[in-house]
């Protein structure tokens, strides 16, 4: 057997002692904002990249830097992080929305909805692959790029009351057996109203879909 195939032997044996194939933690400060609402909010989340996504508070997460300057951790602090914030509002009054996790997508929808920033929900957390379908629909009725936007803030009026009721009661329902969130793979993630809720007259919009992007967790659509 030869040397290299003796320090691979050695390497994979001793992996969980030396940290050969250690994956990273990477946490991030988060404000209380994630955890209001009800909403079931996991502690951690597996990324694509195999390291773990820990969330905790400003504290926690000045007591791991202070606990960890000077050393080579395994962890990743970012000294700079900020704390993440689903919805951040400038000075002049724009917004940016982010999602990290499918409550996010949740809560930020329903804001939107509430305050009527459809063009902000339309641009922003709405899959990029659902607004190309919808561009290139508008084209083929001979409109434009503004026309499908158009028609998605016309749903939006339209369907205003059903939605914030259905967003509303999952927001609640991820912590209890109202809704029912369903992991297709390939990227896209259901919420439903549980079959005995969903059976009740007064909820016309009865799913949410959420989809992966690159750069996070957006909206696929509600009915």
């Amino acid at each position: 057997m030869g040397r290299a195939c003796i320090a691979l032997l050695a390497c994979i044996t001793t992996a969980e002692l030396l940290g050969c194939n250690q994956k990273k933690i990477v946490y991030r400060p988060v404000s209380a904002y994630m955890r209001e609402g009800g909403a079931d909010v996991p502690d951690e989340v597996l990324l694509p990249d195999g390291r773990t996504l820990k969330f905790v508070s400003p504290e926690e997460f000045e007591a791991i830097k202070r606990e960890q300057r000077g050393e080579e951790p395994a962890i990743s602090l970012d000294a700079d992080a900020k704390v993440f914030q689903p919805w951040e509002q400038h000075e002049d009054g724009t917004i940016q929305l982010r999602a990290m996790i499918p409550a996010h997508v949740v809560v930020n929808t329903m804001a939107c909805l509430r305050d009527e920033r459809y063009v902000e929900l339309w641009r922003q957390l709405v899959a990029s692959d659902v607004r190309s379908r919808a561009e290139a629909s508008a084209y083929a009725r001979g409109g434009t790029t503004g026309s499908a936007e158009a028609e998605f803030v016309q749903w939006c009026v339209a369907n205003r009351r059903d939605a914030l009721m259905l967003l509303n009661r999952v927001s609640f329902g991820l912590s209890s057996s109202s809704a029912v969130m369903r992991n297709h793979g390939g990227g896209r993630i259901t919420i439903e109203l549980s079959p005995q809720i969903a059976q009740g007259t007064e909820f016309k919009l009865k799913t949410i879909e959420i989809l992966t992007e690159s750069d996070g967790l957006k909206l696929g659509g509600i009915w």
